[in-house]
């Protein structure tokens, strides 16, 4: 997730490629909707670490719990 959001190409192709060869799910990689909630509410918790940590609020967090 964090090579994604910081856009480096390179490091978050290898990582799909290596996400495929272990079994995961094509889909997450082509639809980020099809997540399940807690990989959904992990990659907005990475958003804020990624741009703005200090703008990360509890109730973000919170999500991880469900």
């Amino acid at each position: 997730m964090g090579a994604a959001r910081h856009r480096c190409e390179y490091l978050a192709r290898h990582q799909a490629e290596m996400f495929l060869l272990a079994g995961g799910d094509s889909q997450w990689l082509e639809d980020p909707s099809s997540l399940p909630p807690k990989l959904a509410a992990l990659a907005e918790v990475n958003a804020f670490m990624a741009h703005c940590p200090w703008m990360l609020e509890a109730k973000v967090i919170t999500l991880l719990k469900t």
